[in-house]
C-alpha cells in the first residue's frame, strides 16, 4: 500500500473547505444512528471501512490519494 502524505491531504482538503483530523477506531467499531450536519471526507489509511447510508444519501468513492 502506498504511503499517504497527511500534510498534503490536509492542504488539499483545506483548499476545498474541509478540516483534516486523524481519527482511529478499533476493529469492529460501529457508529449507529450517527449523522453529520455537514459533508465529510474520509481516507482509510489502513484496513477496510464499511459505510451504510440512507437511500437519500450520496456516497462517492475515490482513489484520489493512492
Amino acid at each position: 500500500m502506498a504511503s499517504i502524505d497527511r500534510e498534503q491531504v490536509a492542504a488539499d482538503w483545506a483548499k476545498r473547505g474541509f478540516s483534516c483530523d486523524l481519527w482511529i477506531d478499533p476493529p469492529g467499531r460501529r457508529w449507529e444512528d450517527f449523522t453529520h450536519a455537514t459533508d465529510e471526507l474520509v481516507v482509510v489509511l489502513e484496513g477496510e471501512m464499511e459505510v451504510l447510508t440512507l437511500p437519500d444519501c450520496r456516497l462517492a468513492v475515490s482513489e484520489a490519494h493512492q
